[in-house]
């Protein structure tokens, strides 16, 4: 399994890649949000870890870049020593899939990437979505929003491979 750290402080990214190479990850580090995103559009990886205080690009812009500009995004672990839950709310909000505020143990990085990894290969229940009903006439909608967090793109495509509307 391949993780993409994305941490300005050199000190905290090498305890992390340590901690991820004894367990056997292969690791790749990038010190900024701009660079994650390099990063990324040159390599697959199975989970990306970041900060939030960063230069050039912080970690609020870097997962939004990431949800609206990677077609299979991995899942985020945002560790940062923000503990503002405005800022919680906000990371969530736009992608991120756990948030952990430092100091965090050895473990709970280890038990949080693998959610994060399982997270991923999660298979979609198909028959727990609810089926839409056909509309007759103008929609009085303007706009339907799906939220897609971890399965992203290719969620929606599964979900929508097989999608019917019941003939009236």
């Amino acid at each position: 399994m391949k993780i993409l750290i994305v941490e300005d402080y050199p000190m905290n990214s090498l305890i992390l890649e340590k901690i991820l190479i004894k367990e056997g990850y292969e690791v790749r580090v990038a010190n900024n949000g701009e660079e994650g995103l390099s990063r990324l559009f040159a390599s697959k990886y199975d989970a990306i870890i970041t900060d939030i205080m960063m230069p050039k690009m912080d970690g609020i812009e870097f997962i939004s870049k990431i949800r609206c500009n990677i077609s299979d995004p991995p899942p985020i672990l945002v560790l940062t020593a923000i503990s503002s839950k405005e800022i919680r709310e906000k990371a969530l909000s736009l992608g991120a899939d756990i948030y952990l505020s430092k100091p965090v143990s050895p473990k709970e990085v280890l038990d949080s990437v693998e959610k994060c990894i399982a997270l991923r290969n999660q298979p979609i229940n198909a028959s727990k979505i609810n089926r839409l009903e056909k509309t007759h006439g103008k929609s009085p909608f303007i706009g339907v929003f799906i939220g897609a967090s971890t399965g992203g793109p290719n969620a929606l495509k599964t979900l929508f491979t097989d999608f019917s509307y019941p003939e009236a």
